[in-house]
């Protein structure tokens, strides 16, 4: 089964994980919110990060059947 991305939106930070569903962590990161920014540039460093990730790992593209943000 493929894991679980949540979002942790902060005014200050955005903090992201990958997470399997017994709750073990694969891989986290904490960027900058920049709550100034459009939220497409948000999107896009979240999509950056979460893509190094698959890259890093696999060599392909990183896959999960579900998002969370809160």
């Amino acid at each position: 089964m493929k894991p679980i991305l949540g979002i942790d939106l902060g005014g200050t930070n955005t903090k992201i994980g990958l997470v399997q569903r017994d709750g073990s962590i694969l891989r986290s990161a904490s960027l900058p919110t920049h709550a100034d920014d459009a939220p497409e540039k948000w999107i896009e460093r979240i999509q950056s990060e979460v893509s190094s990730w698959g890259r890093e790992h696999t060599g392909a593209k990183l896959g999960f059947d579900r998002i969370g943000v809160g």
